[in-house]
């Protein structure tokens, strides 16, 4: 609820500066979504999606340029195989706070905001981001070295997939 109601705030606080929309759009499906954050929303140009669940990630980080998520181990990996700039709100009841580590060991590519730290100050920092590409690409851009580095974990993942069947053949 405190981050649906932080981020509704900020919405409608950056929604009075933000561009005007190309027109009108579809009424998405809000999956159990507060009235309060579907109406911020709402505010927002053509360009901007808020969902509480997406079954198909891949296509949405595939269209997206920027993502307000959790951090969990699978979510920050595919963060990091499409590139994607995102600010990470981690589960704040882990007791060793795993969210925020998988986060921060992408840094600067993926930023953190703590859950208490989540306010209409900070989530208008995140809007800005998501509407500049000036702020984006030095993110992106990380994600990608750090890709073309160290690989996207395919071929690790194949390598391990050859020797459990190896070693159950």
């Amino acid at each position: 609820q405190l981050v649906q109601r932080a981020i509704a705030e900020a919405l409608r606080g950056a929604a009075k500066v933000r561009p005007e929309s190309s027109g009108p759009r579809p009424d998405p499906p809000t999956f159990g979504l507060s009235a309060e954050l579907s109406a911020a929303e709402a505010a927002w140009p053509d360009t901007l999606v808020v969902r509480e669940h997406c079954a198909e990630m891949g296509a949405a980080y595939s269209a997206a340029d920027f993502a307000l998520t959790r951090g969990g181990a699978s979510t920050v990996a595919e963060l990091w195989l499409h590139a994607l700039p995102a600010v990470i709100v981690p589960y704040p009841h882990h007791r060793d706070r795993q969210q925020e580590r998988n986060a921060v060991a992408l840094a600067p590519g993926l930023a953190v905001i703590r859950e208490e730290n989540l306010d209409a100050a900070a989530l208008a920092r995140v809007a800005a981001a998501t509407m500049e590409p000036a702020l984006r690409g030095p993110m992106r851009a990380h994600l990608e070295s750090l890709r073309a580095r160290v690989g996207d974990g395919r071929e690790q993942a194949v390598r391990a997939l050859e020797e459990i069947a190896v070693s159950s053949a």
